[in-house]
């Protein structure tokens, strides 16, 4: 909204993985917000009104990306990166934007998708990349489970949900180790998100209703 021919570029990624970047324009920090009846409101403060924004659902089949070719599905985040490189490529030979400051942000699983995406901009040699930004990013997953004593040392947790909190991480950890993805997922879920409604561990013997 202000300086537009020199404001900063932000490219916006949303975690999940699989979550729309839409969620970051209509709940965090674009210039509308959604009201509980479902209409929308002017938010006060914006990262648009010093920022060009650039809200991406990555990666593709997330939001309303597609791809008519299973082919358009990554596997890996350097698969991530290459992918993004190519949008903002073709996004700049229509917007003139090229020299503008260019920074990539991201929350919790964008963790992962910024650092990706950014490491294929620098191989690409793009000049304009200024900085990363990433909020309770996931990018070491295993190393970032350890929420018991985190919420035991904060006195929302007793000694004894500390202690199942501890049995379950290292159950994910030795899970995820021998690449049983959907065993540590399930695990994770019902301690910390919940399960088809159930309420998580976490919320019944806290209640937080979200790590």
């Amino acid at each position: 909204k202000n300086n537009r021919a020199n404001a900063p570029v932000i490219v916006w990624l949303q975690g999940g993985p699989g979550a729309s970047s839409l969620v970051g324009l209509f709940e965090e920090h674009g210039p509308f917000r959604v009201r509980s009846d479902l209409s929308v409101e002017k938010r006060v403060y914006s990262w648009h009104d010093n920022h060009h924004m650039i809200y991406v659902d990555n990666p593709v089949g997330s939001g309303f990306s597609f791809t008519q070719n299973d082919y358009g599905y990554v596997t890996n985040e350097i698969e991530v990166g290459i992918h993004l490189y190519s949008f903002l490529t073709q996004f700049y030979s229509i917007f003139p934007l090229t020299l503008n400051p260019l920074y990539i942000a991201g929350e919790s699983y964008g963790g992962k998708y910024v650092p990706a995406f950014g490491h294929a901009l620098l191989k690409a040699g793009q000049p304009n990349l200024r900085g990363v930004i990433i909020g309770n990013g996931y990018t070491d997953p295993l190393n970032q489970l350890a929420y018991g004593d985190y919420l035991y040392q904060h006195g929302l947790i007793d000694v004894h949900a500390k202690a199942r909190f501890d049995r379950d991480t290292a159950t994910v950890i030795n899970r995820a180790t021998l690449q049983d993805w959907i065993g540590a997922k399930r695990v994770l879920d019902e301690l910390l998100d919940g399960v088809d409604g159930h309420a998580s561990y976490l919320k019944n013997v806290s209640g937080i209703a979200s790590y």
